[in-house]
């Protein structure tokens, strides 16, 4: 059936099918949208697993193997529905190939970052020099700061533990 339509200034509709720019030869070039299931913004631990493991294409049972805990654990971690066990942080740091943590300003920081490191709980680090529990809450939310003897017994009990946990790491390895 022809063309009934009606035409404007002169345009009779013989031309369809042909770009209305047929002078214009640009090609647009962007990165594609990553997927919806990448976090926004990286700020959690969870955020971080997430997007490594689907940067790997990795399930979530993959993931929960090679850390060694349970696929709700990776579940609920990548949800930011739970943190993980200061147990797991090594592990974790391990299976991402880097540290996320944001750069270290104080005393109470790097206290932090060093107990985690190694997967010590705060009351093991308490009970290990002899402190409540408080007392090592107060210097990593620096609250007080630690008196020289116990910069002395810090620095001690740091440099045994790290040193353990590479013996360990190197026994795993071979």
């Amino acid at each position: 059936m022809p063309y009934s339509g009606s035409s404007c200034a002169g345009w009779s509709g013989a031309h369809r099918g042909i770009p209305a720019l047929p002078f214009c030869h640009v090609v647009l070039k962007a990165k594609r949208p990553k997927d919806s299931a990448y976090p926004k913004t990286l700020t959690s631990w969870g955020d971080h697993i997430r997007t490594w493991r689907l940067d790997l294409g990795l399930l979530q049972k993959d993931v929960a193997k090679r850390i060694g805990v349970s696929q709700d654990a990776i579940f609920n971690w990548g949800t930011n529905r739970a943190i993980p066990d200061v147990q797991c942080i090594l592990q974790i740091i391990n299976f991402l190939g880097y540290c996320p943590w944001k750069p270290i300003h104080s005393l109470g920081e790097k206290l932090i970052l060093w107990r985690e490191v190694l997967g010590l709980p705060r009351k093991y680090l308490a009970e290990s020099l002899g402190l409540d529990e408080g007392a090592v809450y107060r210097w990593e939310t620096n609250q007080r700061e630690p008196s020289r003897n116990y910069l002395d017994l810090l620095e001690e009990f740091f440099h045994h533990e790290f040193n353990n946990e590479v013996q360990h790491s190197l026994r795993r390895s071979y």
